[in-house]
């Protein structure tokens, strides 16, 4: 089951009060071996995320996948779109009032079109939204606290937990988001973040990711961001 829809992809760093940065990752998969790699460039407001753009990367360094997201009245909900270029895949939301317009389909085949409208909850994140939410939220998830994350793929949001766990190294903060219903966690793999106290960079990120492999497996990676 994968609720965790582009829960991976572009967590980021805090940065000064107006900035651009361009930096990568690499996903690697539970073997060791190389799964893909990442290329953002983020644009920041106030020290938060105000619009990414992410390039998914296979071992030819060839672009098979984008991701773009724009935030402008909902730091944790953003006007997203995400296309697989290898079967032209598509998901998009846009925030509409209170309403969270989630649209999933082909784009070869407009028959397979299918849109949702999500009601704005408290603590409702989506995609790229989380880094924003985990920067401004740092010191309080030292206690869990739960979350609505929305999964564009399957047109909807699912209650999660999230929580500090402990960690050896000093200036460095380990957070874990668990679904919340005892039932689904059973076939649902928590994430666990690795981020940088000083300067609220994401160091690493492991759990499953967005993207599928050649068998349409959902990638379980560790992945690394080099700034």
């Amino acid at each position: 089951m994968n609720v965790f829809k582009f829960i991976s992809v572009s967590l980021f760093l805090l940065q000064s009060v107006f900035a651009n940065q361009n930096f990568s990752s690499v996903a690697k998969t539970e073997d060791g071996e190389f799964a893909y790699a990442e290329k953002h460039t983020v644009t920041y407001e106030k020290g938060l995320v105000k619009s990414v753009q992410t390039q998914y990367l296979d071992k030819n360094d060839k672009v098979f996948a984008t991701l773009t997201s724009r935030f402008s009245d909902n730091p944790y909900l953003p006007d997203s779109d995400f296309l697989d270029k290898r079967n032209n895949y598509f998901e998009e939301t846009r925030l509409k009032g209170d309403q969270y317009i989630v649209k999933t389909g082909y784009k070869n085949k407009s028959s397979s079109t299918k849109s949702k409208s999500l009601d704005v909850k408290k603590n409702m994140v989506s995609g790229q939204g989380f880094h924003n939410f985990v920067v401004t939220n740092y010191n309080s998830l030292k206690k869990e606290t739960e979350i609505n994350f929305v999964v564009p793929s399957m047109r909807t949001d699912f209650s999660f937990d999230v929580s500090e766990v402990d960690i050896k190294k000093e200036d460095q903060s380990k957070f874990r988001l668990k679904i919340s219903s005892w039932l689904l966690s059973l076939i649902a793999s928590e994430i666990v973040v690795t981020y940088d106290d000083k300067d609220k960079k994401l160091l690493v990120y492991n759990g499953l990711t967005n993207l599928k492999d050649e068998d349409g497996d959902q990638y379980n990676a560790l992945i690394k961001y080099n700034y």
